[in-house]
């Protein structure tokens, strides 16, 4: 199961096509493979990948990533902090992850306006 898990998370694409598409595995294989990834491999992944998110998401990494982003985009260049511009309010970016829904929602807010995303995997 540990074999299969790192196969798919570090190779997902090459290993699904290995067993799905390769004429060396066997059809009742493949339809077996199939199954356990969907009931147990998979959603073990999307539980680690959540987890992920979520300690990014802990630890600011967003919002300093946005503070980034915003001093480059003012011309600031690519070592530019949020530090190092006091003034100038790049606005904040919340991200959480549901497990039970299997989603990811960003709401990024600034002054008056807010855009949220949300992402769900199926």
């Amino acid at each position: 199961r540990q074999v299969a898990l790192l196969s798919l998370r570090v190779l997902p694409v090459l290993s699904r096509r290995w067993f799905t598409d390769s004429r060396q595995v066997h059809h009742g294989v493949a339809a077996l493979v199939r199954q356990r990834v969907g009931d147990y491999i998979g959603p073990e992944i999307i539980r680690e990948e959540l987890a992920e998110v979520d300690a990014a998401s802990e630890s600011d990494l967003f919002d300093r990533s946005l503070a980034r982003a915003d001093a480059e985009l003012a011309g600031e260049g690519t070592e530019a902090s949020a530090s190092a511009m006091p003034d100038y309010d790049c606005g904040t970016i919340a991200v959480t992850t549901n497990l039970k829904s299997r989603s990811v929602t960003a709401l990024y807010e600034k002054e008056d306006c807010a855009v949220e995303i949300q992402i769900k995997v199926p």
